[in-house]
């Protein structure tokens, strides 16, 4: 049995026949104040059987979809971290005539432009041909703008340092090697631990 509790109403009257507890009567009380429902011990028992009933019901039910998304999750977060193997490419061959195997070498090599060749570069600097001036306000649009040019001619014959530049390039480890017929001349250089430690220290912070 379920009582019901009504401001100004006590349920005895309810009980009693003086207050006749139809719809329509509880529908006004309801309008008019808060209705209580006081459930009897037995009722709570069997509604705390129900909720455990539907809490389960949902476990069994969300239980293999969370499932299948972590494993999903999973899948895909090991795909995209995984490292892909190194792809197989054909090189064909690019070199002068026909095909001739590469030579699969890694040769040291450093810079070495003789002086008889900067000489003829000089000379080739100096013997450069009037350039036609571009049209006004042209700049790079119908090709490489010849004032331009002749600054950086200038600058090729009267204060460029090779043998300076030369010297720099060749403090660092260079390699010649052949893949796919032609001639591949490459730096590599290794991080010096050492002398890292402290600037990697810094940056992990």
């Amino acid at each position: 049995m379920v009582d019901v509790m009504h401001t100004g109403t006590p349920t005895s009257k309810v009980a009693r026949g003086e207050v006749n507890p139809t719809h329509e009567n509880f529908l006004s009380y309801n309008q008019r104040s808060k209705i209580i429902l006081l459930i009897p011990h037995h009722s709570v028992k069997l509604f705390n059987m129900m909720k455990a009933g539907q809490v389960n019901l949902c476990l069994a039910i969300l239980g293999p979809i969370v499932l299948v998304g972590v494993v999903s999750i999973g899948v895909l977060w090991s795909r995209i971290t995984a490292i892909p193997e190194t792809p197989i490419v054909p090189l064909g061959y690019w070199g002068p005539g026909s095909f001739k195997p590469d030579d699969l070498q890694i040769v040291p090599f450093s810079v070495n432009v003789s002086q008889e060749d900067l000489d003829d570069l000089w000379r080739r600097l100096d013997n450069t041909r009037k350039l036609t001036e571009p049209s006004e306000g042209t700049g790079f649009t119908y090709g490489f703008n010849t004032t331009y040019l002749n600054t950086i001619i200038r600058y090729w014959r009267d204060e460029y340092n090779w043998s300076e530049r030369q010297a720099l390039l060749n403090e660092f480890p260079q390699f010649r090697t052949r893949i796919g017929g032609i001639n591949i001349h490459f730096v590599h250089i290794k991080p010096d631990l050492d002398k890292l430690k402290g600037k990697l220290s810094k940056y992990n912070r």
